[in-house]
Order: structure tokens, then sequence, then C-alpha cells
């Protein structure tokens, strides 16, 4: 029995409940990856590898998380979680935040703690957008039922999904919605201003070995993965858009796997037959929303994904630059106003002329350097006046004309 009404009326109702009055937090998540001093892979089971670190790390976050076969993938404390990411990144998920001096905190400490124990051993922790040496193929995944079946998935349905899979790393911010008007708000700004976020926090000089063919290319390997679960959702430019539809749009899609009990098997089932005729938690709701990889996603929290992996002082600046504009009344009307409505097509091609020219390309029909300064200025606005400092590095990016990944490939 399929009970597709009663599962949009349980998504919509997970939707509903990340409402929240007032809120100004954010979540951060950064993936790290972990390499030699060769830059070749560090692996879940060799001697000191990610096993071993999280099990020396137990001290600071003192709760395991383990899969279906009783693997540890994952350790925690109160606020913050360390998991694995599945060629081995370490993801850091940290917050919710209100002050950027706490997230800058946050993710330097952890550092130091992973760093302590990894550099006597050769291993560096990376904060890049692929790694920087190995191909997707090379590299090998974890022991966890999610990510063998998703590489099943993949190779047989889109082949370059396992470049996601394995190669990148991302730095997701998430914030919060006081109605269902304010997050379709913010989710659609978000959309548009995707392209900018990417160039902005563009840190991928290397793919699949070589040096990189063209900008944003975690951009590029992230649609190549499954078209049909990536880029814009689609409707989210419409003035009809509202929590239905996206609950539509994550039940009509088809499921990577369907689980069982602690197995699992690849399925042409939609996310809701798969559920059948099961009441949808909140959990089962979070977890079909996890079969979708759009540049931004909406589970009860908006997820803004098109950043790359970066340096703590660019981390920070780029939390900054969120929350200086989705946090003001007076900086979200401001962007809106600057930048107009757009429509799919139009932020497609501002991300395909950004992959080309980078900086020196153009958005919604004005240069990007232009509109990164805008956003900028409008976003230091919407700061306090003691958190304004931490987007200087990306006010740097921009009147130098380079991001990392530039810099980078110029060493």
């Amino acid at each position: 029995m399929h009970n597709y009404e009663n599962h949009v009326e349980s998504m919509v109702n997970f939707y509903k409940s990340g409402i929240k009055s007032n809120s100004q937090k954010l979540g951060v998540e950064l993936e790290y990856t972990l390499v030699y001093d060769d830059n070749s892979q560090v692996k879940y089971f060799d001697e000191f590898g990610q096993k071993w670190l999280m099990e020396n790390m137990l001290e600071f976050y003192p709760e395991k998380i383990l899969d279906e076969q009783k693997n540890l993938i994952g350790i925690k404390n109160e606020r913050d979680s360390i998991t694995l990411e599945p060629a081995g990144q370490f993801e850091l998920s940290a917050g919710p935040f209100e002050k950027l001096e706490e997230v800058f905190e946050a993710f330097e400490t952890f550092q130091k703690r992973v760093n302590a124990l990894a550099e006597p051993h050769g291993i560096k922790m990376l904060a890049i957008g692929y790694h920087p040496k190995c191909k997707a193929e090379e590299l090998v995944i974890i022991p966890k039922v999610r990510y063998e079946l998703m590489t099943k998935y993949f190779l047989k349905n889109s082949p370059k999904g396992i470049r996601m899979m394995r190669g990148t790393g991302s730095t997701q911010v998430s914030i919060d919605y006081s109605s269902e008007a304010d997050c379709i708000r913010k989710l659609r700004l978000a959309y548009v201003l995707t392209p900018l976020f990417a160039i902005l926090c563009d840190n991928t000089p290397m793919f699949e070995g070589e040096k990189r063919t063209h900008h944003i290319m975690r951009t590029q390997v992230w649609e190549d993965c499954d078209p049909r679960r990536c880029g814009a959702m689609p409707g989210i430019f419409e003035d009809s858009f509202n929590f239905e539809k996206c609950a539509e749009l994550v039940l009509n899609t088809q499921a990577m796997f369907e689980m069982d009990g602690d197995d699992g098997h690849l399925t042409n089932k939609t996310t809701s037959e798969v559920y059948g005729d099961k009441e949808m938690s909140n959990d089962d709701c979070a977890a079909a929303c996890s079969h979708l990889f759009n540049d931004v996603r909406l589970k009860n929290f908006i997820e803004i994904r098109p950043a790359d992996a970066l340096p703590t002082n660019m981390e920070v600046a780029y939390v900054a630059l969120i929350k200086g504009i989705f946090y003001s009344e007076e900086a979200l009307s401001s962007i809106e106003d600057y930048f107009g409505p757009q429509s799919e097509t139009s932020f497609e091609e501002a991300k395909r002329n950004l992959e080309e020219k980078g900086l020196s390309g153009e958005v919604y029909g004005m240069p990007a350097t232009t509109a990164c300064k805008k956003l900028l200025d409008v976003a230091s606005l919407g700061l306090d006046k003691d958190e304004k400092k931490y987007l200087e590095p990306l006010f740097d990016v921009v009147s130098n004309k380079k991001t990392l990944a530039d810099e980078l490939i110029q060493l």
C-alpha cells in the first residue's frame, strides 16, 4: 500500500517543525581531507587512520556513533560531531552558533586536536574542495552499508557520482526560518546567490590528480554526479513554490536504495513508495531529504551547500557572509532588490559563466566582482560592529580578483 498523501503531510509537518521565531543561529559543517605527507589517502583501517584518530579523540567527543555493522563511523559531544564521509573525509558538524567568534574557536580547537594526533605520523588535514592527488576510483571507502549502496547506485546510474562521494570536500552553513514564507524567501535567495558563493569560496585547484580544467570545479562535480537530484530544485524560482511542492519533489524522486534491516539493496521505487504504508517520522523525513544533493537543501532548516571546504579564516568569513545577509531584514530586502527575480535559466547561465571565466565573468548581467562586492557590502551592514572584521578575507578575494584555488595553482 502506498500512502502518498500522508507522506506529503508528514514532510510538510517536518518542514513546519523547523519554524523558529527570531532565531539567528547557524550550524556549520566542514569536510576535511586526510592525507599523508605525499598527499596519498589516509584509510579507515590504516595503523593511524580515521578509526584510530576517532578512538583517540573520545576524551573530547565521548559518544560513539556506530553503523549497522557496529563500525565506528563518528564521535560526538553535546554540541559537535565528527562523522566520516565516504572516502574517510573528516566532517565536523558544529553548533548551533550565534556568534562568529564561537565558530572560529570551535574549528580551530578541532584542528588542533586532530593535528596533535596526526602530525607525528606524517598525516595532515586539508580543507580543500577536491582530493589533491588521487582519482576518485582510487580512493577506498569506509565500511558503511549506505556508502556501499551509494557506490552501486552511482556505478549503475551515473558513474561520475563516485567523484562527488569520494573526492569532494565542502563547507555547509545551515540557517533557520521564522515561517513558511520566510523559509521559501530565504531558500530562493540562497539559490540566486549560489554562483557567487561558489566563486568566492572556490578552493579546488586539483581534480582527479591533475590541475583543474575550469573554475568552481566542485559545482560541476556535483551536477555530474546525478542531474536528477542536483543543481536547483525544480520550481524554486516560481512564486507558487511552497512546502507542499518541496515535499512532492522529495517524495517523487527515485530513492537511491532501500534498507532491509541492517542490509539494503538498490531500488527503482520513488522515496514515497519505499515508505509504503508506513507513517514517516521526522527522522524518516530527514533521511528522505538526504537522497537529494541540491545546491541549497531544505530539511527542518535551510542548508546552503555551494562552498568548497575552506581554511578557518575563510570559513568564518563565509559564515559571516551568510549571517549578515540572511539574518538582517534590511540586508535581505537590499539583495532582493539588487539582483531582482531570477529563473532557473539565468541561474544556470551564471554558473556556466563563472566556471569558464571565474571572477572575470558575469553574473545576472553584471561583472562578477561588482556583484560580489555588493554582496559583501550589504552583509557588512547586517553584522554587528565587532563581527564585520570577519568578512575581510572575502573582500580580499574580490579586490585581488583571486580565489584560493587561483592562488594555489600559481604556487
